[in-house]
């Protein structure tokens, strides 16, 4: 099933009242109105120029899946440093990472003003030229190549360890955008966006938006030997793991079971799908079928019920 969504949204709707800033009290956000666009402000922070209306497509509604699972949006407010008042979004594929972009593009964050570095498993080391590598994600995602971190490269994992297929051989992309007030509209737009679509059970949005977070924190497995087949949303928020089973549930699933890391020795709880009908369901939405390997297993799946 494809998708052609159009949505124009106000942005003034998604301006929070206050922000939480990197350390303190709670600040007072205000915004005023010149041309086209909004100017938010607050005391001790940069301001921000966004516009006034944005129009949404189907790749923003993944956008928005995505950055939910793979984005930062933690917030301490009981410790002394809140959160690090950047936008943070991580990911192995270009697939996943371009959405995001375009998404902030919209906002005026152009991809050339993005920081950035990536992270590559310790096992690669040697067999990858640095320059080759530092191209190819310049070239990819069309970064400005004087925006990459001092310490652009850094090494994960060990030696003669496991590589996990989620994370490519050209390793992990993480792009930044530093911004006390950005980020708390932004995770204020994406929190809003995916409340209203659960409460208006806009199956369409909520699909995109699915397909979104599976590409980035979803699982799928298949083994015709031990007769393994399933696939799982995988997340340790509470709050967003009954929000992914809403949205399921709301797409007609209905056999959906939430597993726990003592249970499946797992560092994460995650809602698991494992029978027919349920399948079809994840098939005809095309949720499992943004990331080539994940599209790839789901597929024997199909092919084998």
């Amino acid at each position: 099933m494809k998708f052609n969504i159009k949505t124009k949204i106000d942005v003034k709707e998604f301006i929070p009242v206050k922000i939480m800033p990197r350390q303190g009290a709670l600040k007072k956000l205000t915004f005023t109105e010149k041309g086209g666009n909004l100017i938010l402000e607050s005391t001790r922070c940069r301001n921000i120029i966004l516009p006034k209306m944005v129009n949404i497509d189907h790749n923003d509604f993944i956008a928005i899946g995505l950055y939910l699972a793979e984005g930062t949006t933690y917030c301490n407010p009981d410790k002394k440093m809140k959160h690090s008042g950047e936008i943070v979004f991580v990911n192995s594929h270009s697939d996943c990472i371009v959405p995001i972009c375009g998404l902030l593009n919209k906002f005026g964050i152009k991809t050339k003003n993005l920081k950035w570095k990536v992270g590559l498993n310790i096992n690669h080391k040697g067999k990858i030229n640095e320059e080759d590598l530092f191209t190819y994600w310049v070239n990819k995602i069309q970064l400005d190549e004087n925006n990459a971190r001092p310490n652009w490269l850094y090494y994960s994992g060990r030696i003669g360890g496991r590589l996990s297929r989620n994370t490519g051989r050209m390793g992990c992309l993480h792009i930044f955008y530093a911004s006390t007030i950005f980020r708390s509209f932004f995770l204020n737009f994406i929190e809003k966006i995916f409340n209203d679509s659960i409460k208006n059970k806009s199956r369409e949005k909520l699909a995109l938006i699915l397909k979104g977070f599976f590409a980035g924190d979803g699982s799928v497995d298949y083994s015709a030997k031990y007769e393994r087949e399933q696939v799982e949303f995988i997340t340790n928020d509470a709050i967003l793991l009954n929000k992914i089973r809403k949205s399921l549930e709301i797409l007609g699933l209905t056999s959906i079971r939430e597993t726990w890391p003592e249970w499946t020795k797992t560092h994460a709880k995650s809602l698991r799908i494992y029978n027919k009908h349920d399948f079809e369901i994840l098939a005809k939405y095309n949720i499992p079928n943004l990331v080539d390997y994940k599209r790839e297993t789901f597929s024997k799946i199909m092919e084998n019920l």
